[in-house]
């Protein structure tokens, strides 16, 4: 049995572009390794996410 893909939504760009969300369930600073594993394994989940990277 197949299973049917996940659709995940979300936008990438700077601050300047899409402002800063109002509410966030995980916030992750930095953007190394572990850093966006974090941030994948939690979008994964249903959270919405927020890197922060200077």
């Amino acid at each position: 049995m197949a299973s049917t893909p996940t659709q995940h939504t979300g936008s990438v760009g700077t601050v300047s572009q899409k402002g800063i969300p109002d509410e966030v369930d995980v916030a992750v600073v930095g953007s190394g390794g572990a850093e966006l594993m974090a941030a994948l394994s939690a979008a994964k989940q249903g959270a919405r996410v927020l890197v922060v990277e200077s």
